[in-house]
C-alpha cells in the first residue's frame, strides 16, 4: 500500500503513482486538499486506487487502507 498526496515537494503524485504503478501494481491511496483529486481518471489506469480529501480523520485513512488491503 503505497499513501501518497497530490502536491509532493519535488514531483507531483500523479508523477509518482505513474512510475510506481509501471513496475507494479500496487494499491494507492490518494491524500489531497484539492477537489483536483477526484479528477485523477485522467491518469489512464495508473491513478490511484482510492482517494481522500483532506482534512481526515485517521479513522477514514485506516478504514480506506484496510479496504485497499483486502482486495490484495
Amino acid at each position: 500500500l503505497v499513501i501518497l498526496d497530490l502536491n509532493l515537494p519535488d514531483c507531483t503524485g500523479a508523477a509518482l503513482a505513474r512510475c510506481l504503478r509501471a513496475r507494479r501494481n500496487l494499491p494507492i491511496l490518494f491524500l489531497s486538499g484539492s477537489k483536483d483529486i477526484l479528477s485523477l481518471d485522467l491518469l489512464g489506469g495508473h491513478g490511484p486506487s482510492d482517494c481522500v480529501l483532506k482534512p481526515a480523520s485517521l479513522a477514514l485513512i485506516a478504514a480506506k487502507a484496510r479496504a485497499l488491503l483486502s482486495r490484495v
